[in-house]
């Protein structure tokens, strides 16, 4: 069975990532987050995580003592982010649909926003999100540039073997058309038979300048632009870049 994300979210895969993927993509953001959001939280702040999967980064944000609330597309990846941080509110929501005034301290989003495809639905994200937060409110985002793509997505093959699960991943990304392809085909035993699944994952790609143009023109201000393997040095990623920036 072939599923496009465009279409089908992240539905299929959705116990995959929770039990073989998710926990290591919120390790790597731990490192920047601690450095650039955490010190400007109150103790007890009100926070909204934008494309919280399977609310790895949800349950953290809670140990922490903040409240938070997870927002994403995938009705599977919900109900696995409810059982992860059963302390949490989550919603089945896009982005480009999310309606809160006045409501939060902090708003996070790592990676979720190259999964929108043109730059007029990131405008009203980065709208919905500046009237989301509450003045003096910080944004915590991050986002894949050019730089990852080569390094990472250019024609590479990954395999994955355990008793239960096979996964063959196969990577691409067009510098002239500014996207990114992950085409994976994954195998895994359910009752006593093995069962293929193919997915298609599409990346926009994106330029530092045009992210940070966004944000200007929804009306942050003080946007800090930070490079994970150039300005922070806390890893060999470079093209993962968090933009930071207040609600004044």
């Amino acid at each position: 069975m072939k599923f496009n994300t465009a279409e089908h979210g992240y539905d299929p895969i959705a116990k995959i990532y929770n039990e073989k993927v998710a926990a290591q993509c919120f390790k790597n953001y731990l490192p920047a987050m601690e450095k650039l959001l955490l010190p400007h939280l109150d103790s007890e702040a009100n926070l909204l995580d934008v494309g919280c999967g399977t609310g790895q980064l949800v349950k953290y944000l809670i140990t922490k003592g903040y409240k938070v609330t997870g927002i994403d597309i995938s009705e599977a990846m919900l109900n696995y982010a409810r059982m992860n941080a059963p302390e949490a509110e989550f919603f089945m929501v896009s982005a480009v649909d999310l309606d809160f005034t006045s409501t939060f301290d902090g708003i996070v989003s790592t990676g979720a926003l190259s999964h929108i495809m043109n730059i007029e639905e990131i405008n009203r994200v980065a709208q919905n999100i500046y009237k989301a937060l509450k003045k003096n409110g910080i944004l915590f985002l991050n986002m894949f540039l050019e730089e990852m793509y080569q390094q990472y997505w250019s024609d590479n093959f990954y395999f994955e073997k355990n008793d239960d699960h096979v996964s063959i991943t196969h990577t691409t990304h067009d510098a002239i058309e500014k996207i990114a392809k992950c085409n994976l085909t994954t195998f895994s035993l359910v009752e006593d038979r093995w069962k293929r699944l193919d997915m298609t994952f599409i990346d926009k790609i994106y330029t530092r300048n045009e992210i940070q143009l966004v944000l200007e023109k929804a009306g942050f201000k003080e946007i800090g632009i930070f490079d994970e393997k150039h300005d922070l040095k806390i890893s060999e990623m470079a093209g993962s870049t968090y933009f930071v920036c207040h609600k004044m």
